[in-house]
């Protein structure tokens, strides 16, 4: 096993082990925020996260200095240049992050007599959690970018534990606002765990040249992300003014799945993302790219069905049994669960063209997704397919996006030969995955729902065998696997 795939693995288990355990812990948060919360006041709570989502943006893109330009200039070992635009990205974003908290902040108080108290004291938590997750959100990408996976790891699981028992201590007691005094606190405890354990000299710089570079930079990069969390959001937007805050809550199981089943492939996005732009830094060969994302994308295909077929078939008895108001929810959480598949994928499409510096075609691009997004999501309401229909519009416009940049992206590393052939594969393990999904509760294994939900759960898996094997054939999956346990159990392997 060559150093790079040790690396690399090490990376890998690290952090999505630790992503993990995190949104195991996680879910305990989760569940209790809704059991407390109820549906109108989850609804409040996700158009607050709207705000929070477009309130990131105030930097203006120069956060991308250290998600993009720091490992690239680790890896043509130019430290002291790296180091010099992280201090200036800190810089400019807690300036202009705090002039937006102060604006929110001025904009509740004078229109106090125009907003109920849940939203006006909502905004004032707002402007605090904007500012905290600003810093938080730097020192994540610092440790990120300067590949201290392993600490971002530990600092993710016991920033779960921490909110998890926040979140049931003060949501519990106040509701809607324990529930974002929670969130203060946890935030204030990461900030703390990171700068305890990851120093660095902090210069104030805000030298104009490089913070104009780093804007130019940043400007496309920045509209082509709020391209993307506009996408994100519209499903959100377009129930709350068509069905509804109540529908919006009860939606927010459908995000829940979305978001654990996108856990793995995120954790390992993070750390292709850093990967790609220090592996492009030695060489600056487009070629010398094309084995990693080719390993990437079979890996993901392969993998992506399992977690999606897990939270398919167990999400509902777990709704059932521990959120029964929001089964209301269930058909648009198997619906939107679906997208996690091409998400994951064309996350890594996304990365390989910017590390390649061929970013300037994703704003156009973001642009399709943004009203394919809007477009089907008020089609399927308007049909009255209500927030399932929501669901299954957002994993189309998924599917379309996925095979746009697909195409793209092949064009720089395949022949069209080799590029329909690995697109064949990927869209038939996704056909396979679906059958089992559709035929296999069709069987009534049980009278008991529980019962039948696990026997699925397990011939699921029994036939889904075959797609993992096939990978572990091409990638060697399970003896990098066991050496890697090997190594961090200190245990000895049957050498092959």
């Amino acid at each position: 096993m060559s150093e790079s795939k040790k690396q690399i693995l090490g990376q890998v288990g690290h952090f999505s082990s630790a992503t993990i355990l995190t949104h195991l812990v996680t879910i305990i948060a989760v569940f209790l925020t809704r059991k407390f919360l109820g549906p109108l006041q989850m609804g409040i709570w996700a158009i607050l996260q709207v705000i929070l989502t477009y309130t990131m943006y105030c930097s203006f893109g120069i956060t991308y200095g250290i998600v993009q330009k720091v490992p690239f200039y680790r890896g043509k070992k130019e430290f002291e240049k790296a180091d010099e635009i992280r201090d200036v990205v800190i810089s400019f974003s807690v300036l202009t992050t705090a002039l937006v908290a102060s604006g929110i902040v001025i904009f509740a108080i004078f229109s106090r007599q125009k907003l109920s108290s849940d939203i006006f004291l909502g905004l004032i938590f707002l402007a605090v959690i904007i500012f905290l997750t600003r810093i938080n959100n730097l020192l994540i990408t610092i440790l990120r970018a300067y590949k201290e996976f392993g600490l971002a790891g530990r600092q993710m699981f016991l920033s779960a534990i921490v909110n998890a028992v926040l979140v049931a201590v003060l949501a519990y007691s106040f509701r809607l606002y324990g529930f974002m005094l929670a969130i203060c606190l946890s935030l204030v405890f990461n900030i703390c765990y990171m700068w305890f354990h990851f120093r660095f000299p902090i210069k104030w710089n805000l030298r104009f040249t490089l913070v104009k570079e780093l804007l130019i930079y940043g400007a496309l990069l920045i509209a082509i992300d709020f391209c993307g969390s506009t996408v994100l959001t519209a499903d959100r937007v377009v129930i709350a003014k068509m069905l509804g805050l109540e529908a919006v809550g009860l939606y927010t199981i459908a995000q829940m799945a979305w978001t654990y089943a996108f856990t793995f492939p995120n954790s390992i996005s993070i750390i292709s993302s850093t990967n790609l732009q220090e592996k492009f830094g030695h060489s600056e060969k487009i070629e010398s790219l094309k084995n990693y994302v080719t390993k990437s994308t079979q890996a993901l295909s392969a993998v992506m069905p399992l977690v999606i077929g897990i939270i398919w078939v167990l999400g509902p008895p777990l709704v059932e049994l521990l959120l029964p108001k929001f089964m209301g929810g269930i058909d648009a959480l198997k619906l939107l669960v679906l997208a996690t598949f091409f998400f994951a994928l064309f996350t890594t499409l996304e990365q390989f063209l910017i590390a390649i510096k061929k970013q300037t075609m994703l704003l156009p691009l973001g642009l399709l997704w943004m009203l394919c997004a809007f477009l089907f999501n008020f089609i399927a309401i308007k049909l009255g397919y209500g927030i399932a229909g929501v669901g299954a519009a957002m994993t189309l416009t998924a599917l379309i996006r996925f095979l746009v940049l697909y195409g793209i992206s092949s064009s720089y590393l395949f022949s069209w030969q080799e590029g329909v052939g690995n697109l064949l594969k990927i869209l038939g393990t996704f056909v396979y995955f679906l059958i089992l999904m559709v035929g296999l509760p069709k069987i009534a294994f049980s009278v008991n729902f529980l019962i039948n939900q696990t026997i699925v759960l397990v011939c699921f898996l029994l036939l889904y065998l075959p797609i993992l094997l096939r990978l572990n054939a091409q990638l060697g999956i399970f003896p990098l696997l066991m050496n890697y346990l090997a190594a961090k159990f200190k245990f000895k392997t049957t050498p092959s």
